[in-house]
């Protein structure tokens, strides 16, 4: 079944032509399952792949584009270094490259994990992490964009409570 934003559009939604404005920020409320809310936004990827269902995406920062406080284009987090903070979501569905939709910015979701994660560890993103995929934080104290909600014994998927910001 479609989740519907009450504005017209499923949250499962994905086209080549924009739906909505870019950076829409929609309530999905708490449901009977005990997860919680959940909030999306909508966004267009730019990746110039495909974004699998639990990769991490942040904002596209680059010269040729406006303001990424503007526009709401998203890639996978890269492999070098990308600060938490600048998460802004992450896909739960399949986006391919140059298509809109809606990626989870905060709530219970599926994160790709680049490694073993236990229940209640931190997600983070580290240097060498695999492009779009999480790490558990190194310490309880290391600033994280959500906690694991499930055992993964190694890579693979994870389900998690985010809250991204990016």
């Amino acid at each position: 079944m479609a989740i519907d934003t009450g504005i017209g559009i499923s949250l499962t939604a994905v086209t080549t032509t924009q739906q909505a404005p870019l950076g829409q920020t929609v309530l999905q409320p708490a449901g009977t399952g005990g997860e919680g809310e959940k909030v999306w936004i909508y966004v267009r990827n730019i990746a110039g792949v495909a974004l699998g269902a639990g990769a991490l995406c942040r904002r596209a920062y680059t010269a040729v584009t406006l303001p990424p406080r503007l526009l709401a284009t998203v890639i996978r987090t890269p492999a070098a270094a990308a600060a938490c903070s600048q998460v802004t979501g992450v896909a739960q569905h399949a986006i391919p490259d140059q298509s809109y939709g809606w990626i989870l910015r905060s709530g219970v979701g599926t994160v790709l994990v680049a490694a073993a994660t236990a229940v209640g560890e931190g997600l983070v993103t580290t240097v060498g992490t695999a492009v779009g995929q999480a790490d558990p934080a190194a310490a309880a104290t290391n600033d994280s964009f959500g906690v694991a909600l499930s055992l993964t014994l190694g890579a693979g998927s994870a389900t998690a409570i985010i809250d991204c910001k990016g």
